[in-house]
């Protein structure tokens, strides 16, 4: 690896910042420079809506299990909106649905932000995402006709938590 500043290659390999990998320190020129060849770690969240179903279940019926088959799903589920954050960027960013996306439970234009974010980074870090987010997005990117987002890496804080 060497320095972009003075083309110095003493840049130790051993040390580490609050920046993990995203900046390297020259000791010949006494810089700090970005790192490159870093990965791209993004932190994301996604809302979703209830499925909107049609049930003759009565109040005292709440507490017990009822089978409500797929002729009772009125309405599919769609993302309300999504957050996100490149590591140690320090900076969020998302998306919410409008009011009139939301009267037609259109998230098309949620989604293809998501999407384009997502395409970049190597690393994603969620919680429960293995489970629900990286399913539930992966679904409304196929249902908008985009890619499936699969070429980063997950690393799921909730998964790890259960270890």
């Amino acid at each position: 690896m060497q320095c972009p500043h003075c083309q110095s290659t003493e840049i130790p390999r051993h040390k580490t910042t609050k920046y993990a990998g995203e900046r390297i320190y020259c000791k010949s020129c006494s810089t700090w420079s970005k790192n490159k060849d870093a990965p791209k770690v993004l932190l994301f969240d996604i809302e979703t809506s209830r499925v909107n179903i049609e049930s003759s279940v009565w109040p005292d019926q709440v507490r017990k299990p009822v089978y409500l088959g797929h002729k009772a799903v009125k309405e599919d589920w769609y993302m309300l909106s999504w957050a996100g954050s490149w590591l140690f960027s320090g900076v969020s960013f998302g998306d919410v649905i409008k009011p009139a996306e939301a009267k037609s439970r259109d998230d098309k234009r949620v989604s293809k932000s998501l999407h384009k974010i997502i395409k970049q980074a190597d690393i994603v870090i969620t919680h429960n995402g293995n489970h629900f987010d990286i399913k539930k997005i992966n679904w409304r990117f196929l249902i908008h006709g985009l890619e499936p987002a699969q070429r980063y890496q997950s690393i799921d804080t909730l998964a790890k938590c259960k270890q």
